[in-house]
């Protein structure tokens, strides 16, 4: 075995005994026999041989590589049989790309069920709450009492998950990643890309062997995190897809889990925390992202927002928008800028008010915070002669003054009773964790506050309200992770998802038409505007004249303006 490939093996985080079960080194006539098997008599030559052309188009991917083999579930005292196969020189696609792992001419792709070891076995069960040693003592009733290798393969595994439905199943992509989670503990099957799991080609019923996998059992779906949007989309829809199919073949529940973070595959996430924190923090990560797993119908419509949405298209939002939202613990407001959504919140604010809940409303900029409070009607944070106002009603203030060492220090202990408004949290959250300004001094404490705060809400069943034109399903499951994290008792992610209200207005406003100027002194632009201002259209004006004074500065454009318009119909702003 090629030192290379058992080190892009480790690379993906795999146990040290799966590799050596699984990983096969192949050569040329057994790569042959297995690319070629399904080929009709055609191809063949009178002596046997496979015709000169199919040799040469499979010329470099029979120069060796390796494969992982896997089990047939309907037939298990059956050996294994090879499943994938990895090219040292893939063979180039239709497409122009190389086909990384490939499968043999004319055949049916099937789930790879792989040789496991018996630690892992052991250690598998012991994740799914199952006794190792009566599974033993059941299945080979002799190892019990003989003994046996921890690294040596356990052949009744399969049989074992086929009859235990408590075992919980995840379903990946990639022999590699099914073994990378079988090295943590986690039952899996891979499957040989996100379409194969269709019992035939343009199917949308299951697999046979999946269907024997998963009746009454608990299923994961873990697919790549590929940050191209149209993959996504791919990705999406064959989750959906795989998902109802697997609802209509008696599964109890799907579900599919996500990671923070840049890498793409579930086996790049576990090896870069294994390697860097180690594997007791691994186990942690790996068992929030089991917790924090969503239903599977949430992903489609390109990662479609968490909790019940509600989708209007309005101009204007209105009061009876959001009545739907009233019992909800969080609600979301994405929305495109002025269209009411402070409107909103004032009435919200108001509401909340006559119930003697008081509000602590943060933004991402003084100037808005400052806006907001007079329309909210409480103070804005340094107005030192309203105290006796903010302590009572609450108060307006910006993400960076979210800590104890400011003018107006704040305590998320001393306004367990009041609810939080977030505007444009996504900007902020981001702000809050990478931002470059004074808060890097108070990064930590700010989102410490930030996150006590929201577990109070979540707590006490006080409204956390987020609003954000570019409202994002991670901004609110970074809010999901700061509840679960401050709490005092454990929070479940479903539960934070059933308290989750969603309002989505789509309106687009109104674009004008954008008109380019080739000519690059401003002779033409200043024609157009002149034949404009005689017309006495409403024109907005701007300028990047540095002289007031000068040829195109405000000044002139003012007096040019004053031969077709009243004083009346003008106003100029930003004049020294």
């Amino acid at each position: 075995m090629k030192n290379s490939s058992v080190e892009e093996w480790s690379k993906s985080a795999i146990a040290p005994s799966l590799i050596k079960l699984n990983k096969k080194r192949l050569e040329e006539e057994e790569i042959a026999e297995w690319y070629f098997q399904n080929l009709p008599s055609s191809a063949r030559r009178n002596d046997g041989r496979i015709r000169d052309g199919y040799l040469k188009a499979y010329k470099d991917p029979l120069k060796g590589g390796w494969g992982i083999e896997g089990y047939d579930p309907t037939d298990l005292e059956a050996e294994p049989e090879l499943r994938t196969f990895k090219a040292d020189h893939p063979r180039i696609g239709k497409d122009g790309k190389e086909i990384k792992y490939d499968a043999p001419k004319n055949s049916q792709a099937n789930p790879i069920l792989p040789r496991v070891s018996y630690v892992i076995a052991s250690k598998i069960c012991r994740q799914a709450g199952v006794n190792f040693l009566a599974m033993t003592q059941k299945y080979a009733p002799m190892e019990s009492l003989t003994g046996v290798d921890d690294e040596a393969e356990c052949r009744w595994f399969w049989k074992m998950v086929i009859e235990t439905p408590s075992i919980p199943l995840t379903l990946t992509e990639g022999g590699k990643k099914g073994l990378s989670l079988l090295s943590q503990g986690y039952c899996a099957v891979a499957l040989t890309s996100i379409t194969t799991w269709r019992a035939v080609k343009g199917s949308n019923n299951l697999h046979l062997w999946l269907r024997l996998l998963v009746q009454k059992r608990e299923c994961y779906i873990s697919f790549d995190q590929d940050p191209k949007a149209s993959t996504q989309k791919a990705v999406n829809i064959q989750s959906w897809k795989l998902g109802q199919a697997l609802m209509k073949s008696g599964v109890k529940r799907v579900k599919r889990i996500t990671w923070s973070g840049t890498e793409k595959g579930i086996d790049d996430f576990i090896y870069k925390n294994l390697k860097r924190y180690g594997d007791r923090f691994v186990q942690k990560v790996l068992r929030s992202c089991y917790e924090n797993a969503r239903n599977y119908k949430t992903f489609t419509n390109s990662q479609v927002l968490p909790g019940q949405i509600k989708i209007v298209n309005k101009r204007y939002l209105v009061v009876e928008d959001v009545k739907g939202g009233k019992d909800y613990r969080i609600l979301v407001l994405k929305s495109p800028k002025g269209t009411g959504k402070t409107v909103l919140l004032c009435y919200l604010t108001a509401s909340d008010r006559s119930l003697g809940i008081p509000t602590i409303n943060v933004s991402l900029l003084m100037r808005l915070a400052k806006e907001q409070s007079e329309g909210m009607e409480i103070p804005y944070r340094t107005e030192s002669d309203r105290e006796t106002e903010r302590n009572a009603l609450g108060y307006s203030t910006c993400f960076d003054s979210l800590t104890p060492h400011n003018s107006v220090p704040f305590h998320p202990q001393q306004w367990t009773d009041a609810a939080i408004i977030l505007d444009e949290f996504t900007q902020g959250l981001r702000h809050c964790v990478f931002g470059t300004t004074e808060i890097q001094k108070y990064r930590a404490k700010i989102i410490a506050s930030l996150g006590q705060k929201l577990a109070d809400c979540w707590k006490n069943k006080k409204p956390i309200r987020l609003v954000d034109a570019d409202a994002d399903a991670e901004s609110i499951e970074f809010i999901y992770d700061l509840i679960q994290l401050y709490s005092d008792e454990p929070v479940a992610r479903e539960e934070l998802e059933a308290e989750t209200f969603v309002l989505v207005n789509k309106y687009e406003p109104p674009k004008g038409d954008l008109h380019f100027y080739h000519d690059p002194s401003p002779k033409q632009i200043n024609l157009e505007l002149k034949k404009r201002m005689e017309q006495r259209e409403n024109l907005l004006v701007l300028t990047s004249a540095k002289k007031d004074q000068s040829a195109d500065g405000s000044k002139n454009l003012e007096k040019r303006a004053r031969k077709y318009y009243k004083d009346s119909e003008m106003k100029a702003e930003g004049r020294r």
